[in-house]
C-alpha cells in the first residue's frame, strides 16, 4: 500500500507522455486516463463548484495512482526529474494573457508541493504519516486537487477546449488554496517543521502579483497553519 500516496506528483507521467506521444508509452492504462482528462474537461465546460466535483473522485485518483506506480516502477524512480519537467513546460506555455493567473498559481502548488515531498522521495512515507489522525483525509484530498488543477493545465496547453474567463479564475482560486492546504496540512502531519516566522497568507487571483510576492504567498503556508492549528 505504501506506494499510494508515495509522491502526489506522480500520477502526472502519464498525462504528459499521453499528450506527448498519444496512445503509447502508457502502457494500457489509455482509457483510464482518457476518463480522468474527461472528467476534467466536464469541470472545465460546466459550472458546477470544483471542490465538491473533484472530491467525488478522489478514490478514482488514488487507484489509478497505486496501479500506475504498481505497473511502472520507473516513475516513482524518476519523479525528481518529472518535477524540472512540468516546471520548465510551465515556464516555456505561451498563452493568452487571461491564463497567465492560472499558469502562476499553478506554478505556486508545483514549488510548494516539491519543497515538501522532495526531502521524502527516498523514505517511506506511510511510516511517517499518521494515517489515523483527523487532517489524513484532508491532506489528500488536497494533494489530489493539485493534481487536478495540474491535468487541467495540460489539457487547456494541448487541446482547444472553450473555457470561460469565470472558469479560469475559479481554477486558479482552486490550485491556489490546494497548495496552500497541503502546506499547512503537511505541517499538522508533521512531514515538515513548523515554521517559526509569521508571514501574512495571499491568495494569488491577480495577474498583476510580482514575484516578490509570490515569495510572500509561498511562505503563507505557515500562517495559514497558524490560523487554524487550534480549530
Amino acid at each position: 500500500m505504501q506506494n499510494t500516496f508515495s509522491n502526489p506528483i506522480g500520477i502526472l507521467a502519464p498525462f504528459e507522455d499521453y499528450y506527448r506521444k498519444p496512445r503509447q508509452a502508457v502502457g494500457g492504462l489509455e482509457k483510464r486516463i482518457e476518463s480522468i482528462i474527461g472528467l476534467v474537461k466536464q469541470a472545465i465546460q460546466q459550472e458546477m463548484p470544483l471542490k465538491p466535483y473533484f472530491s467525488q473522485y478522489v478514490l478514482t485518483i488514488l487507484q489509478f495512482r497505486f496501479e500506475l506506480f504498481q505497473q511502472f516502477p520507473e516513475f516513482a524512480a524518476n519523479l525528481d526529474s518529472l518535477y524540472d519537467e512540468i516546471a520548465q513546460e510551465l515556464t516555456e506555455w505561451e498563452t493568452e494573457p487571461r491564463f497567465v493567473v492560472l499558469n502562476e498559481n499553478i506554478g505556486f502548488a508545483l514549488r510548494t508541493n516539491r519543497r515538501i515531498l522532495q526531502p521524502l522521495l527516498h523514505k517511506n512515507i506511510m511510516e511517517i504519516l499518521d494515517i489515523t489522525s483527523p487532517w489524513f483525509e484532508e491532506w489528500v484530498l488536497a494533494s489530489v486537487l493539485i493534481e487536478f488543477g495540474l491535468i487541467t493545465e495540460m489539457i487547456l496547453r494541448h487541446e482547444e477546449i472553450t473555457i470561460t474567463d469565470k472558469r479560469i479564475n475559479d481554477f486558479a482560486e482552486l490550485v491556489a488554496d490546494a497548495a496552500q492546504d497541503f502546506g499547512a496540512l503537511s505541517r499538522m502531519l508533521g512531514l515538515v517543521p513548523e515554521k517559526k516566522r509569521k508571514s501574512p497568507k495571499l491568495k494569488i487571483v491577480d495577474a498583476s502579483i510580482k514575484a516578490a510576492e509570490y515569495d510572500i504567498a509561498e511562505e503563507g503556508i505557515a500562517a495559514y497553519w497558524n490560523q487554524i492549528k487550534d480549530l
